[in-house]
């Protein structure tokens, strides 16, 4: 039975992201007897992180739960956790999103939850959602079913039965390798004695005399398992130089006042560049030790709000981002604010310390999980340091900071035997600057040993296998900068490569620079180019014979233009004449409807043909275009279609339909404006009229005559509106679009869409419509806030002040706050998200 009642995979979900491995063992290191005692089947505790998830969240009986609320209750903690109402919105928006958060925003999500769900009364909606079925994936997620699970060994099995699993776990006791996965066949008290050889081992010496206490019945086991224990913990005489990170004690800050030389280990709450940052103090760092500031305490050191500042500016200090944790020197500064305390120094740096699941002795395993983990973490905000399971700590070197790149291990890894680290919310960390390395761990692949052994060896030939073995014998001499580890690994490679055909192959490769393959390769690339350069001859002959077509079209355009412009002046002279007969005759309108047009087009067919139109500045208005057919489909799959991300998709159409029902056009630019936005329109369903825009236009006889039309369509798309100027062409418009937003009535207006032109010549949005516009940019990189973030608790259902909100004209803003107050709250944060990033009209 699951706690509380909560669905199985949810709650497998928040322990895998949300705790870490020693919570978990310590949480059944600490509590075994009292579940022991309440019905739990814990005699064996559960090995490996995966099997102790397993248990908690689903073989523990309900009558443990007050056990498990009681431990992690104490022992769960989190500087900056996210309120109830919050974490439901933020996980059901994920889930209907289907998008997968970032691992540090996953386990500050799940680690809340955590805390609220094992406080002394958690909310009962949170509850209820936590009962729900897990949704889509959310995050890294270290699912149980996807690992090797720790089973339960069987008791009575016959010895052919566990046959299978003995060499494999005599080689990973030789190598210090994981046995976790090979012990689920054996019977419980062989799995218990073999686990408790490994910690021996390994120097995990608490965790081996759990396993003698679990061997009371059976002396033998017992005795032999006691003697190699002694044995071991003689030969490593524990110490603080013994292997490992070691945990400083958390001691609480007794002063009222700081010393000259302190320093403050503060988190990062809240940020918003270029605005001042705000940090909640966490500890006093004095010589090296922090001191943990108990609650209430910041308020006496940090008077009056207990927060630290941090100013952007030239000459100050790097402003942390929201969520980072470091430790810097503070400063009080005179000022009338609550917050009187800064940081004055640069942040020194702090290390997260990360648990490699294989021991130095696998080498190529280690590099393999250090790739593999710096890609998943690579969005993190504070640097990684590794400890392998042997207890060696190894991090990258500065200039190659990068693990995800196999040239970033040529050098070796920086290695300390023990490091001091200090447990803040469940994570480990490690003080910078860091002492000078203790070691150099190699880990590098094959490839990367030869290029140091061959790198600037000019005069090295061909190596056949003969040679390969006396290089063998003699690369420990070599004047170079190896350690004796990486030349050790190389003898024991090469070596190998004398006999094996396949690696042979893979040395050749690095050692091409070699005469013989210099000639080989000279012979290759001299065919190649006899055959590039036959191809460029052919693409030359080309480009002349294009170049001259080019020319001829000029001297024809150049001619046409000649011509055009001996029309143009006929044409001004025709026009003239017939204005002045029509003065004389008082009908100006039936000239301008026939003998303008019947002269202008009898003129241009005649002289020019149907190739040339008319002067684009006689246009009475913009030209009517099909964009084909309107069909009914998903808005939001045909703008990712245009390579805008699903959250973009959904913010744009929602916003859109908030404009559309307040009476509001939209304003659309972008390098994909004009296509995305005519397949958007058709994937709407619904009638519209669309109007291309061309240069010079200054009537707006065409839009006024559409808008006077009997059957008016649902909506209208002005494509390259701003080629000629809007609030001439369209004056008529922007007029039934004031009068229904401050009347709120009038003649029907169809919605609109105007595409703005990014061309050479294009003007500025007129303020008659920027006013009264919403403008959604398919270009600009929007900042999507979370729901909290957006909306405060106590003004959710009316519009944040905004800048792009003041800008427009108040009875436009108000028809929109009217609409908007009857969006649902995810839609709410999804629109105000684009209207907080969008930038203000020119």
């Amino acid at each position: 039975m699951t706690y509380g009642g909560i669905d199985r995979k949810r709650f497998e979900y928040l322990l895998s992201v949300g705790t870490e491995e020693f919570e978990l063992r310590k949480f059944f290191e600490d509590s075994r007897i009292e579940l022991i005692r309440l019905g739990a089947k814990v005699q064996n505790l559960p090995k490996g992180n995966q099997a102790r998830v397993k248990t908690l969240a689903a073989e523990l009986p309900p009558k443990t739960d007050s056990v498990v609320r009681s431990w992690f209750n104490k022992n769960l903690t989190l500087i900056d956790p996210i309120e109830p109402e919050g974490l439901v919105d933020e996980f059901k928006l994920y889930e209907e999103l289907q998008e997968e958060l970032l691992p540090d925003e996953a386990r500050r999500l799940a680690r809340s939850c955590l805390i609220h769900l094992f406080g002394n009364s958690p909310p009962n909606y949170l509850l209820d959602f936590l009962k729900t079925h897990l949704g889509a994936p959310q995050g890294k997620r270290h699912s149980a079913e996807a690992a090797i699970q720790f089973a339960k060994p069987v008791i009575g099995e016959a010895a052919i039965d566990i046959m299978p699993s003995l060499p494999q776990i005599f080689v990973s006791l030789l190598n210090g390798n994981d046995v976790e996965g090979f012990v689920s066949g054996l019977p419980a008290k062989l799995a218990t004695f073999v686990c408790g050889l490994q910690a021996a081992k390994l120097g995990r010496f608490n965790e081996a005399r759990s396993a003698l206490d679990e061997l009371s019945q059976d002396l033998s086991l017992q005795k032999t398992l006691e003697d190699y224990l002694r044995a071991t913990e003689s030969r490593t005489k524990l110490s603080d130089s013994a292997r490992g990170f070691h945990v400083q004690e958390q001691m609480g800050f007794s002063g009222d006042q700081l010393e000259e030389t302190d320093e403050v280990m503060a988190y990062c709450t809240n940020a918003n560049w270029p605005s001042p940052a705000f940090l909640q103090p966490v500890a006093v760092v004095r010589g090296g030790q922090a001191f943990f500031i108990r609650d209430g305490d910041a308020q006496v050191l940090f008077p009056e709000t207990g927060n630290l500042i941090s100013f952007s500016g030239t000459g100050r200090p790097k402003q942390p981002v929201r969520g980072e944790v470091g430790v810097w020197r503070v400063a009080e500064h005179d000022t009338d604010k609550r917050t009187r305390y800064h940081i004055a120094s640069e942040k020194r740096p702090i290390y997260v310390l990360r648990m490699v699941p294989f021991p130095s002795t696998d080498p190529d395993a280690v590099r393999h999980y250090l790739q593999q983990n710096h890609v998943a973490n690579q969005s993190s905000i504070t640097p990684s340091i590794y400890q392998l399971l042997d207890g060696l700590i190894v991090s990258a070197r500065p200039e190659r900071s990068d693990l995800s790149k196999a040239e970033s291990f040529e050098l070796g890894l920086l290695a300390w035997n023990s490091l001091s680290v200090i447990r803040l919310d469940g994570r480990l960390l490690i003080l910078g600057p860091l002492p000078t390395e203790s070691s150099l761990y190699e880990c590098a692949d094959l490839g990367s040993l030869v290029k140091a052994v061959f790198r600037n060896k000019s005069g090295i030939g061909a190596l056949n296998k003969t040679q390969l073995r006396e290089l063998a014998q003699t690369v420990g001499s070599l004047d170079s900068h190896l350690t004796g580890q990486r030349i050790a690994r190389l003898e024991v490679e090469l070596e190998r490569l004398a006999n094996d055909e396949e690696a042979l192959e893979t040395v050749i490769e690095h050692l091409t620079l070699l005469p013989q393959i210099s000639v080989k390769v000279d012979a290759v690339v001299e065919a190649q180019s006899r055959q590039k350069l036959m191809q460029k001859n052919e693409i030359d002959a080309e480009i002349s014979r294009l170049q001259k077509e080019r020319s001829d079209w000029e001297t024809k355009v150049q001619k046409q233009k000649e011509e055009h412009r001996k029309l143009k002046d006929e044409t001004a002279k025709i026009v003239k004449t017939t204005f002045d007969k029509v003065k004389a005759e008082g009908l100006l309108k039936l000239v301008t409807e026939a003998s303008i047009y019947t002269e202008l087009s009898s003129r241009n067919s005649q002289a020019v043909g149907t190739d040339n139109a008319p002067d684009r500045a006689l246009m009475a208005g913009p030209l009517r275009i099909s964009i084909g057919e309107v069909l009914s489909g998903d808005a939001v799959a045909v703008l990712r279609d245009f390579g805008v991300t699903k959250r973009k998709a959904t913010a744009f159409v929602a916003l859109t339909d908030l404009a559309f029902s307040a009476g509001l056009p939209i304003i659309l630019s972008g390098a994909v404006a004009r296509p995305a936005t005519i397949a958007w329109i058709k994937s709407r369903g619904r009638s519209c009229e669309c109007f291309n825009v061309s240069v010079g236009i200054i009537e707006d006889l065409v839009i006024s005559a559409f808008l006077n039309e009997s059957d008016l369509p649902d909506s209208m798309l002005l494509v390259d509106a701003n080629l000629s100027a809007l609030d001439l062409y369209g004056r008529s418009l922007s007029d039934r679009l004031t009068t229904r937003l401050a009347l709120g009535q009038g003649a029907f207006c169809p919605s609109v869409f105007l595409v703005k032109s990014i061309e050479l010549g294009s003007l500025p949005i007129p303020k008659s419509f920027s006013r009264i516009g919403i403008e959604i940019d398919f270009d600009h990189d929007y900042s999507f806030k979370t729901v909290i973030e957006n909306l405060d608790e106590s003004e959710g259902e009316t519009l944040p002040s905004l800048p792009t909100l003041e800008y427009l004209w108040p009875p436009a803003r108000a028809s929109l706050q009217k609409e908007f107050e009857k969006l649902d709250v995810r839609t709410k944060s999804l629109v105000v998200s684009i209207l907080d990033s969008s930038s203000l009209p020119d």
